[in-house]
């Protein structure tokens, strides 16, 4: 017995995902990509939706894909890195030239409100306002400096007293926590390389560290090495922890009948025993070959599902767990979905 599905709720749903789609191909190169990326797992959804699965598994999906993109943002940069040429040796340099001016983009710098941050800008540390400026990156380097010596609780704010943060303290906030320094050069750190900065690991096996003259991008250059490595770990993970799967075998039964009606003239007060007699004579009397198959009976046999003994048979089915449950849908189904929009966490 079926549960009845909606199927206007799941074409609906589809095109507002098809309509959305459209409405963003107008922006640039990162509309066209999220839009080809939803196009793509349409068709999986498509396949939940007719399946029973609420719409929320649309909003679940793009969230997984969210953190998947950046775990794959993490990984280009890193793989860029390993193989980026250097000006000394052909290898990944591990110094980090000061920017030029003209290359920095303008950000309108904003405090933790999402408000325009006013200057001066104060630095508090050890629940005490340490230093005050009215240049953010003085501020940062101020911040940093105290936080290095020990300061508790270091965090700038803005002329209205708002927390101010942005990408390259949330970078070291980062690094700090996974035990990263990152600060004034140390004379025995890469004495080859230039640089007044540094930021390292001495937690790594490998001594990862890098040096230069630019804090912010060494910052977050490290900041994206750390990820990398998060991201190797989790993949690693995945695989180790991945459950192995196995062909089974599903057989099915079910009983059918055939019937045979006649109608017979019986005398009226005819006993219950004697119709019974009746019946059994007309049993042994009637040819099988006249009795007709009976559409409306139905009833369930012996199923059970057995491990095949045919490992190497493709299988028709797939069966696999979902945060709703188990889904099961056509093999062939199943390969077209990860043909077009990769694998599935």
């Amino acid at each position: 017995m079926s549960n009845y599905i909606d199927h206007s709720v799941a074409e609906t749903t589809l095109k507002i995902v098809e309509e959305v789609c459209r409405d963003f191909d107008g922006n640039g190169i990162f509309g066209v990509g999220a839009g080809a990326a939803l196009r793509a797992m349409a068709r999986h959804w498509k396949d939940h939706l007719h399946d029973g699965h609420k719409p929320r598994i649309i909003s679940e999906d793009i969230d997984e894909m969210k953190n998947q993109l950046e775990v794959m943002r993490a990984e280009v940069m890193r793989r860029v890195s390993e193989h980026a040429p250097s000006p000394i040796d052909g290898k990944m340099s591990n110094y980090i030239e000061q920017p030029v001016a003209s290359q920095d983009k303008a950000v309108e710098l904003k405090n933790t409100l999402g408000q325009v941050a006013t200057a001066p800008f104060y630095i508090w540390a050890n629940d005490d306002c340490a230093n005050k400026t009215n240049n953010f990156n003085e501020a940062k380097a101020i911040r940093l400096t105290l936080f290095n010596e020990g300061g508790e609780s270091v965090y700038i704010v803005d002329a209205d007293g708002v927390e101010v943060v942005d990408a390259e303290i949330e970078a070291h906030e980062a690094l700090a926590n996974a035990g990263y320094f990152a600060g004034a050069r140390k004379p025995d750190v890469k004495p080859e390389f230039p640089g007044a900065f540094m930021v390292n690991d001495p937690q790594d096996s490998e001594g990862y560290a890098i040096v230069g003259d630019d804090i912010a991008s060494l910052i977050l250059e490290a900041r994206d090495h750390l990820t990398a490595h998060a991201s190797d770990r989790e993949v690693s993970n995945y695989i180790e922890q991945a459950p192995a799967t196995k062909l089974v075998e599903v057989r099915l039964s079910a009983l059918t009948r055939v019937e045979y009606m006649e109608v017979v003239e019986v005398p009226a007060n005819i006993t219950q025993a004697e119709l019974d007699d009746l019946v059994n004579a007309r049993y042994r009397q009637v040819d099988g070959g006249e009795f007709t198959s009976d559409p409306e009976y139905w009833e369930r046999g012996t199923c059970e599902a057995v491990e095949t003994d045919m490992p190497n048979t493709a299988p028709s089915m797939m069966a696999f767990r979902t945060a709703h449950g188990l889904h099961i849908e056509r093999a062939d189904a199943a390969a077209q979905t990860v043909e077009s929009s990769g694998p599935t966490p």
